[in-house]
């Protein structure tokens, strides 16, 4: 399960902050709560077999479970890729946070180059409470390949740490993806860069542009550091590639890619504030639609059961220049540890 409160981004630049005081001997005396080791259960994804040709892969599925064997909920787990294997929608690493029943499920994994992989899954909880796994599949060049080595269909029953494993469904090698025109975008081809046209002919622009997004990032704990505050900008660059028709619709893609920053953190509770932060957010290409005069697109940078931030892209074509509008929005669910603070900012944007 992905993360219930945060999107990753932040989620990213707050462990990194927190990881300086976990485990926290004053935050545990102020609960009442002893650090004591988890135990994270792998339930999915142990043995599994990836196919690099069908870009496609197990996604790890774990459970973290506390020292009565019960499972912890709201407790950050952090998968990090050894080597150059594969990666987590082109990241080496990824951090969720667990359900109401304790699990967390490491979506995006592609394999990237054939052989072993191994996978070290960590979790913490903001008492002090750690615990380590790690993750072992094979990456192979073709579905052939794979059943030549003898390993399609190849699995395990689930492994714990610390603990006696328990039999769960084999692991399957990773379902093969066919690419349709519904699940595919196609890059538009360039016939002319910022040119104009006469109404009634078709056109093909490609126009780009920064953008700057200043906000405040604030999370309110349920114990421990208060209220914390940090600035915080949201920047990177826009690229639409566009078609307009002859009739005036509009279709074409929109590429993007950003950083989040954050600068020091201070927290009402606490009186050492956190480091500045950062975290570079994979570039991403959507559809656009719409027409000349009024055409979107929207990114999706991460959907969770507690939240979504998202960018969406208004504007108008006109003379091989768009003119519009982005919006960012983060919207989260507050959970019994924490809660931060939603944002909607919006910013002027010309693409040339």
């Amino acid at each position: 399960m992905a993360i219930n409160t945060l999107s990753s981004h932040v989620l990213a630049a707050v462990v990194a902050a927190m990881s300086l005081c976990w485990p926290n001997p004053a935050l545990q005396a102020a609960t009442g709560q002893l650090s004591k080791a988890l135990r994270i259960v792998v339930l999915d994804g142990e043995n599994a077999v990836n196919i690099i040709q069908q870009n496609t892969a197990v996604a790890p599925l774990v459970e973290v479970r506390d020292e009565n064997d019960q499972p912890v909920a709201g407790a950050v787990v952090a998968f990090s890729i050894r080597g150059r294997g594969a990666g987590f929608s082109g990241q080496p690493t990824l951090q969720l946070m667990t359900d109401t029943a304790g699990r967390a499920t490491a979506t995006g994994l592609t394999p990237t180059a054939t052989g072993s992989l191994d996978i070290d899954v960590t979790a913490t909880t903001l008492q002090g409470q750690r615990g380590s796994a790690t993750i072992s599949q094979t990456n192979f060049a073709t579905a052939a390949d794979a059943a030549t080595a003898g390993r399609a269909g190849s699995g395990a029953p689930a492994r714990e740490t610390g603990g006696s494993a328990r039999t769960v469904a084999p692991t399957a090698v990773a379902p093969e993806v066919p690419t349709t025109a519904a699940s595919a975008v196609e890059p538009v081809a360039v016939a002319a860069t910022g040119a104009a046209s006469p109404a009634g002919e078709s056109q093909t622009v490609v126009v780009t542009g920064p953008f700057s997004l200043g906000s405040s990032l604030t999370i309110t704990w349920g114990s421990g550091w208060g209220t914390c505050t940090a600035p915080r900008t949201f920047a990177g660059t826009v690229v639409l590639n566009l078609h307009r028709q002859g009739d005036g619709s509009v279709s074409g893609t929109m590429t993007t890619t950003a950083e989040d920053s954050y600068g020091t953190m201070t927290c009402s509770g606490k009186a050492t504030p956190f480091p500045p932060g950062r975290d570079v957010v994979p570039s991403r290409t959507v559809p656009v639609t719409g027409t000349a005069s009024s055409f979107s697109a929207e990114l999706i940078v991460r959907r969770t059961p507690g939240g979504t931030h998202s960018l969406v892209v208004t504007g108008a074509l006109s003379d091989g220049v768009v003119h519009g509008t982005l919006t960012e929005v983060q919207a989260h669910v507050p959970n019994q540890f924490f809660s931060v603070a939603s944002t909607h900012t919006a910013a002027a944007i010309t693409l040339r």
